[in-house]
Order: C-alpha cells, then sequence, then structure tokens
C-alpha cells in the first residue's frame, strides 16, 4: 500500500510528513515496527488495540487519553507511532518531522 499517513492530516490541515510504504497486514499493534510490549500495553491502556483504532485518532486525542490515563507522554513515543506506521525506524526521523510533530501537539 502506498499513500501518505501523519496524524496532522486530521489535524488543522497540516501537511502529511512521510508515507506509509508498507501494507497493513493483520491489524495488530505487535505488527507495528517499533511498537514493543510497553507501546502496546500503553496503547491498549487507552483503548487503541489495533492498527484500525489508532489510524482512527490523532496526537492530540492520544496525548489528552494517556495524559488522563496518568501517563506523561514523551515525544519520542509520537515519533515511534510515525515512523512505525511509515515502516521506518523511529531513529530514523528527520529534523523537519520532529518538528512538525511538535507543532502538532503544541498548537492549541
Amino acid at each position: 500500500m502506498w499513500g501518505f499517513f501523519i496524524f496532522a492530516m486530521r489535524t488543522k490541515g497540516n501537511a502529511c510528513v512521510g508515507p506509509m510504504t508498507h501494507s497493513i497486514g493483520d491489524g495488530s499493534l505487535e505488527r507495528i515496527k517499533n511498537f514493543g510490549p510497553y507501546m502496546v500495553k500503553t496503547l491498549q491502556s487507552i483503548g487503541i488495540s489495533s492498527r484500525e483504532d489508532l489510524l482512527a485518532t490523532d496526537y492530540k486525542q492520544i496525548a489528552t487519553a494517556l495524559e488522563a490515563a496518568g501517563i506523561r507522554p514523551h515525544l519520542n513515543f509520537f515519533y515511534s507511532i510515525e515512523m512505525g506506521l511509515q515502516g521506518r525506524p523511529w531513529m530514523a526521523i528527520t529534523p523537519q518531522e520532529k518538528r512538525d510533530i511538535q507543532r502538532i501537539l503544541q498548537d492549541p
């Protein structure tokens, strides 16, 4: 599947950061690149239990839900989501992609 993904697409019309380059597969969070047990457990604790659930939300909603659950999300959490959905290692994120995600999270 070739397309574009970033939660910014649904957050005030911000531009996409990068391409989603791999197929959706079985939809389980465990199959998303960069998603280890902590990431999966944390997302499941806020009601996100599949790739489809993840794609139906956005960074702001995730941050709000994590904070309501008493979890202070780190920026690397969001970088991992973005890069994982693009099929890229989390450390491959570019400085511009980081700034875009930070801007989304900081916008009111």
